[in-house]
């Protein structure tokens, strides 16, 4: 967007590019940009507790095994792994 803005502003910086065309990428970019903002926005509102994990870095175990069972699956084999072995 700051590409588009720099032509509106500056239009000598390319001229085969016209100041309507720069107008419109920027626009859409804009348009863009706040409807992703809002989408993420929303989702992580009904989320409390992911947003929880993003400020803590913790989860809790149902959360994880409901949202993430992959990783937590893969968090429990490293662990597993990493742990030396008793003889």
């Amino acid at each position: 967007m700051m590409f588009t803005g720099l032509l509106m502003w500056l239009m000598g910086l390319a001229p085969f590019i016209s100041r309507t065309s720069a107008i419109f990428i920027h626009d859409l970019l804009a348009w863009t940009i706040t409807f992703v903002l809002f989408g993420h926005m929303r989702t992580a509102f009904e989320d409390p507790e992911a947003r929880l994990g993003m400020r803590t870095g913790y989860v809790s175990q149902s959360w994880a095994e409901r949202y993430h069972s992959e990783w937590l699956r893969e968090e429990h084999e490293g662990n597993v792994s990493e742990q030396p072995d008793k003889v």
